[in-house]
């Protein structure tokens, strides 16, 4: 969780655990404390992984974790308003994309404005 009010909120169980932090489902707090993701619809929205859907900050990273997250615990993606900037996302196997219709944009940033995907 980045930053208040991002869009990527979540439900956050506090614990003295010593998981790896991947930024988004596991969360190295400053008190020492990790803060574990807690996901009750089986959905996994990409903002909670940082991704910001500006049309300026390249996503990629942040969304393949987000997937990455997903398929190792049988989540699907949820991908809200905004356009994001991918340069290469990698999907081994069947995963449920959810958007918002023609306000949820994965734009490649190597092509031109015509290689995009609406959600």
């Amino acid at each position: 969780y980045y930053s208040a009010n991002d869009g990527g909120e979540g439900i956050y169980l506090i614990t003295n655990s010593n998981d790896t932090e991947n930024g988004g489902s596991v969360i190295n707090l400053t008190s020492g404390l990790q803060a574990h993701l807690i996901t009750l619809n089986n959905e996994i929205n990409v903002k909670q992984f940082g991704a910001k859907g500006n049309n300026i900050d390249n996503d990629t990273e942040k969304i393949q974790k987000s997937i990455d997250y997903a398929k190792n615990n049988n989540y699907s993606i949820f991908i809200p308003n905004g356009t994001y900037l991918i340069s290469n996302i990698v999907i081994n196997r069947t995963l449920k994309i959810r958007g918002e219709g023609a306000n949820s944009v994965i734009k490649s940033i190597n092509e031109n404005e015509s290689d995009r995907l609406v959600l």
